[in-house]
């Protein structure tokens, strides 16, 4: 997963107000500069102009296939984020990627998920 978890930070404000002690955010997209602490979160909304979410409950013919199809063309391959239920920490480029030719297609054949994913595994995309 692409959730900050690394290290914590002691506080943080937000429209104002802090926040003391640890502080743990958890948000699919968001990043930290591990030198400032500088936290950079997605924004946007669907629609063309920020990220899409979509779920798949995978089958036998996605194992097979090795990918899954989203419904609209991936603009920006490496901000993709893939969820799946029970593994942590999984990476674009290491465990799946976005076919360069089909701006839809999500695949793992010949990467990490490869052999891992199983027919009913529940897989969540954000994609923009």
């Amino acid at each position: 997963m692409s959730f900050i978890n690394k290290r914590g930070v002691s506080s943080i404000t937000i429209a104002g107000s802090t926040a003391y002690g640890d502080v743990e955010i958890l948000m699919p997209g968001a990043s930290v500069d591990p030198i400032t602490g500088e936290i950079t979160l997605p924004t946007g909304g669907g629609g063309g102009t920020g990220q899409y979410r979509e779920t798949f409950t995978l089958d036998a013919t996605d194992i097979t296939n090795k990918y899954v199809l989203v419904s609209t063309d991936i603009t920006v391959d490496s901000t993709t984020l893939m969820n799946v239920s029970g593994l942590p920490d999984i990476v674009y480029g290491r465990d799946f990627t976005v076919d360069g030719t089909n701006k839809k297609q999500i695949k793992w054949g010949t990467l990490e998920l490869d052999g891992v994913l199983q027919v009913g595994d529940f897989l969540e995309l954000y994609y923009s």
